[in-house]
């Protein structure tokens, strides 16, 4: 419950409407990105409000290993 509430919180801190500076939002988005990942999350668009990003937390899938062991 609260790593949903956290994945809310990075994502209202990087819209365009709260961050002026597009490059700011895509570096933001990049550093929470990298380390949310260790953890199975990220940050991705969900949609578009006046052709601007909206964002949320999702968990990752990962693919599993298919490799045979010996």
């Amino acid at each position: 419950m609260y790593r949903w509430r956290f994945l809310q919180f990075l994502s209202e801190m990087i819209p365009p409407l709260v961050r002026g500076d597009i490059n700011e939002v895509d570096n933001l988005l990049q550093i929470f990105n990298h380390n949310l990942k260790h953890d199975g999350f990220e940050i991705v668009e969900k949609t578009r409000i006046s052709n601007k990003p909206i964002f949320s937390g999702r968990a990752t899938v990962t693919k599993l290993s298919t490799t045979k062991t010996p």
